[in-house]
């Protein structure tokens, strides 16, 4: 499912995409190209050990924006 979580976010500019491009890189343990992903959706880089918790950050922006 990864392939086709990245297949969805690689083509989207909006900053929620590049934040959960951002993810997904961290998921898969590219550490460097999550932070261009993170640098690019404006937001500070995360950590391996936080992946839960940042899925959830992202999820609350998601119900927040609508």
């Amino acid at each position: 499912r990864w392939h086709e979580a990245h297949d969805l976010v690689q083509d989207d500019s909006s900053f929620i995409a590049s934040w959960v491009h951002a993810l997904l890189h961290l998921i898969e343990g590219d550490v460097g190209n999550a932070g261009y992903w993170y640098h690019r959706a404006g937001r500070p880089s995360s950590t391996r050990s936080e992946i839960d918790q940042e899925w959830e950050r992202i999820a609350g922006e998601v119900f927040a924006i609508g």
